[in-house]
């Protein structure tokens, strides 16, 4: 009966073939239908369950695209320098149209990546659908279900960044590669996939060059050059526009994230981060991907092709991160651009296994495709427990979230509120996508992935960061958490101490800001010219003057003092005539976490009302103000200027500032663009009309400088003018920096010291502004000269060699001080060894047999050594790792010998574990005998180089020479040790040994 049935129906659909082809239209379309609407469901769901976070760094795109539809071009916020520090132009270029007129970019930034991969998973089962037959059919929709079993992908689309796009382009690119010896447009959907790769991340060029190799090396046919020229002509206008805007040909991540190690230790070493990285992957995450499917792809005779191309990106996709060291993210960010080309490859494979019907007896090939259906069915149940369990877990984790980070916005608006800054002050941040996004913030990246400085400091250059941040940029605020308190520790390095000061944990809670913020010491604590002397304490602080500024709302009176211990200021509080009390805040009435070293600078400052009855009296002390000690703020001259921030802190921002009223114009003009520099730099910038003047003629001072430290501080002065930067100048300061003389830690702690022994011994006082000059920090010298005092004779001379450094007039330094009659000082002799010419005669090593120590490049260490941070050159001693195997290793870098009759000593020192056995020691030659002067020793057990210092003695030795010892058990000790230095300063009245 039931073959009466069929062979009745036959007849009928033969009799009638349009209704037949009309059905099977409308069979196919259905079907195709439901594999797009399956398709738009997968979106939905990864939108819906992976994308209520967005990841910080994709908020670093967001910025850029605010900035280049904005018309600011493409750099991270207003004012820094066009550094290409996103890694997805193709984003960027998508998102900037939206960023114009949307208030926010993250909800398209998600759906344009999740959608194009929906598109291109729709067109994979597309191709499925049109490869298999009858029933079989049903399965395309597999390629989908591969997508939406792999968990931690879809997190990473729906974050904000370009995974999605990657996929995409990686799914269009092996479709095309199939299609294109058939079709003529599939070549050139083949080479623009292929050219749009390159242009969606840093590795993506890789992908594509597989792509249009296979298919150019496949084939003989003429046309199958099309793709690689389209190909080509996509990755030149990406690196031409790279060039142009940038000056660089990789972006800017590379210097940051791409280490300066050998590649081959990295994919050859078994303890190498990368390969670390992927065998926690496949011991955790590889049942997402491992079906049978994929290892089928080769069977499939009509698409050997698709095959190899796709096999190809996939091996990439798993040696990359390898070479690139892995990465510190959940859900294993960088193996993502496995999805692709693994997609592709269990599609055909599906193709090949469901095929194996038509090329085999149909009962064998039927049995064999049920097989695999029941495998994959099998699977994806047995897993299904498992995958809806760490669906929950990955969804309910925020990998770093935006939100998370921009809750800091506010924090810092309301902080630079009670700081009465200017303008608008630079931000050392780590977390930079969602404080830079739309915030109205300048941040300098602590990261370096925005900021090619910061970028060689952390994985090639140590040394660049505490010039670049201490000498260079000086961000007015600086925060770090997590684990940069620990990895690359910048709050370590000893210049910090000195020239930053952490805020009290209260003030974090206050401004919802964690981790470690840091205010420069000077906005806190200006130092500034006082009216009228003091000699006087209160508490640890040793009072040295005193300030009366009338403002229209009264006076600002600000007590001026010097940090003698390391205790907390006592509370300045002034009594009037009539008992009235004006509790004056210490550091800007912020609580510090630590004072101040012993030494710096401290004001107490307080707004008056204009009727207050003299005399004044402040507590606890025998200070009595009978009169005013008036005195004025503004440009004028140095002294004035000095007292601008101290009406800032009091609420009463001083008008704008010309350098014009200062400078001389017979002054040359590299020290007239430091000079602008340095006005601006107390005036929170300049005018804009001024400002541009002032950096056209500082740029033209410094292209025309013969010597490599004019030309840097030139260029450099620019940047506290308050203008954008431009291109060339960053340029032009990347290729000086290595040429100066960096920002020395060495002599910044013996000024320190000379500081603090000034308040015992005042003639101190000079020798620390020399070590300031010697070091070329002109601006500081000046201030903490005017501080001192200007009046006293011992004084004039540093004061004024660093006013004719920066081009002021001789009569516009101090009243009373004439600097046209007062000559330059002398400056001390500094001799250094920063192991830059590992050839100098003065070098020797001592080793035993076990090994040897050598000055080695400055680079990221590898295996379990953490980051090094700090130094002072390209090359430092570092004893890490130098393949000694015995239990005792007596081993030792020499210096010298060489003479010498200064008693000051220096050197940057890191390192531990074994401090007894691990040292630099200083010797000296006493009648033919070696006698040991100093022996420094790092105190902590931490990649950190600090500046340590050493008194030598009062008795001159006849030579001396210094020795960097290494004798710890091997294993469980190195040393690290740079920028050994003698200072000699006649002048210098040093403290007793």
């Amino acid at each position: 009966a039931a073959a009466a049935v069929a062979a009745r129906c036959d007849g009928w659909w033969t009799a009638h073939p349009r209704l037949r082809n009309a059905s099977t239209i409308a069979v196919h379309a259905t079907l195709l239908a439901a594999l797009a609407a399956a398709a738009v469901a997968y979106a939905v769901h990864v939108k819906r369950v992976y994308g209520g976070s967005t990841v910080d760094d994709a908020g670093i795109t967001y910025a850029y695209a605010e900035s280049l539809a904005s018309g600011d071009g493409l750099r991270l916020t207003a004012g820094e320098a066009p550094t290409e520090g996103f890694s997805n132009p193709l984003e960027v270029l998508l998102l900037a149209p939206v960023a114009r007129f949307a208030d926010d970019v993250d909800a398209a930034a998600k759906w344009i990546n999740i959608g194009a991969l929906a598109a291109a998973l729709a067109l994979l089962c597309a191709f499925a659908y049109g490869e298999l037959r009858s029933i079989a059919r049903l399965l395309a929709v597999v390629p989908l279900g591969l997508a939406v079993y792999w968990c931690g992908f879809n997190y990473w689309v729906a974050t904000g960044l370009e995974g999605g796009l990657l996929a995409a382009l990686q799914i269009l690119s092996l479709l095309a590669v199939h299609f294109a010896p058939r079709r003529p447009a599939a070549d050139a959907t083949l080479g623009v996939a292929a050219g749009l790769l390159a242009w969606t991340r840093p590795e993506g060029i890789a992908y594509g060059a597989i792509a249009v190799a296979v298919r150019a090396l496949g084939s003989r046919e003429g046309r199958r050059w099309l793709a690689p020229a389209l190909f080509g002509a996509f990755v030149a206008v990406l690196y031409g526009l790279r060039w142009a805007l940038f000056r660089d040909l990789v972006p800017n991540t590379y210097w940051a994230k791409v280490p300066a190690r050998d590649l081959w230790w990295m994919l050859r070493e078994e303890e190498s981060p990368g390969r670390v990285y992927l065998t926690g992957f496949l011991r955790e995450r590889a049942w997402y991907f491992a079906l049978p499917l994929w290892a089928a792809a080769p069977a499939w005779n009509g698409g050997r092709t698709i095959t190899v191309a796709a096999a190809g990106q996939l091996v990439f996709a798993v040696l990359f991160p390898v070479a690139a060291g892995g990465d510190w993210m959940s859900e294993w960010r960088l193996l993502q651009p496995m999805m692709g080309p693994l997609v592709v490859l269990s599609t055909v494979g599906l193709l090949a296994v469901l095929g194996a019907e038509r090329r085999l007896a149909r009962s064998l090939g039927r049995l064999l495709a049920a097989l695999a259906v029941f495998a994959l069915g099998a699977a994806v149940a047995f897993n299904a427990p498992t995958w809806k369990e760490r669906r929950k877990q990955i969804t309910a984790r925020h990998d770093v979230d935006l939100r998370d980070v921009r809750r800091r916005v506010p924090g810092y608006h309301r902080l630079i509120e009670a700081l009465h800054l200017p303008g608008d002050p630079l931000i050392a941040e780590i977390d930079i996508g969602g404080v830079s996004y739309r915030s109205g913030l300048e941040i300098l990246d602590v990261a370096g992935l925005t900021d090619r400085a910061m970028a060689l400091a952390r994985a090639r250059r140590p040394a660049v960061g505490p010039d670049y941040l201490f000498g260079e940029r000086r961000p007015e605020l600086f925060h770090l958490q997590a684990s940069w308190l620990h990895a690359t520790a910048y709050q370590r390095l000893s210049a910090f101490r000195t020239l930053y000061r952490e805020l009290a944990a209260a003030h974090l809670r206050d401004f919802d800001i964690g981790g470690l913020l840091a205010v420069r010491a000077d906005l806190l604590d200006p130092p500034a010219a006082a009216a009228a002397p003091l000699a006087a304490a209160l508490g640890p602080v040793r009072l040295t003057g005193v300030t009366a500024l009338p403002v229209a709302d009264g006076t600002v009176l600000a007590l001026h003092g010097r940090q003698a211990t390391g205790g907390k200021p006592a509370p300045a509080v002034w009594t009037d005539a009539a008992g009235r009390r004006y509790v004056a805040p210490w550091h800007a009435g912020f609580t510090l976490q630590n004072a101040g070293p012993p030494g710096s600078v401290v004001v107490a400052v307080v707004r008056l009302p204009p009727d207050v009855p003299l005399p004044l009296a402040l507590e606890r002390t025998s200070v009595r103000l009978e009169n005013w000690p008036a005195a004025a703020a503004g440009d004028h001259d140095a002294a004035a200027l000095s007292r601008l921030p101290l009406l800032r802190l009091a609420g009463r921002p001083a008008g704008p500032c010309d350098p014009d009223r200062l400078l001389d114009p017979r002054a040359a003009a590299i020290d007239r663009a430091r000079g602008a520099g340095f006005v601006a730099r107390i005036c929170g910038g300049l005018p804009p009309e001024l400002a541009e003047r002032w950096r056209e003629g500082a740029m033209d001072a410094a292209e025309q400088a013969d010597d490599p430290d004019d030309r840097y501080e030139a260029a450099a002065a620019t940047l506290g003018l308050g203008l954008p930067q431009w291109l060339s100048t960053r340029v032009l300061l990347e290729e000086t920096r290595p040429e100066h003389q960096p920002f020395d830690e060495v002599l910044d702690a013996w000024t320190r010291a000379d500081l603090a022994g000034s308040l015992q011994d005042p003639a101190r006082a000079a020798a620390a502004l020399r070590l300031l000059l010697a070091g070329r920090r002109w601006s500081d010298a000046l201030l903490e000269g005017l501080a001192l005092g200007a009046d006293r004779p011992e004084l004039a001379g540093p004061i004024c060699t660093a006013s004719r450094r920066l081009g002021l007039r001789p009569d516009a330094v101090a009243p009373g001080l004439d600097c046209a009659r007062v000559p330059d000082v002398a400056l001390p002799r500094v001799v250094r060894q920063s192991f830059e010419r590992p050839e100098d005669p003065l070098l020797h090593w001592i080793d035993d047999g076990s090994g040897t120590i050598r000055p080695t490049p400055m680079r990221r260490p590898h295996g379990n050594q953490r980051e090094i941070t700090g130094g002072h050159g390209g090359n430092l001693i570092n004893t890490y790792g130098d393949g000694r195997r015995r239990d005792e290793v007596t081993a030792a870098v020499v210096w010298g010998p060489l003479p010498w009759q200064g008693r000051r000593f220096g050197a940057l020192v890191g390192g531990g574990r074994d401090a007894g056995r691990l040292h630099v020691a200083v010797e000296g030659l006493f009648d033919g005998q070696w006698t040991t002067l100093a022996r420094l020793t790092s105190a902590t057990d931490e990649e950190t180089l600090q500046a340590l210092v050493a008194d030598l003695g009062d008795r001159p030795a006849d030579q001396v020479r210094v020795q960097v010892i290494d004798a710890s058990r091997a294993g469980w000790g190195h040393i690290l040790a740079d920028q050994l230095t003698f200072i000699d300063d006649p002048a210098a009245a040093t403290a007793p040994r």
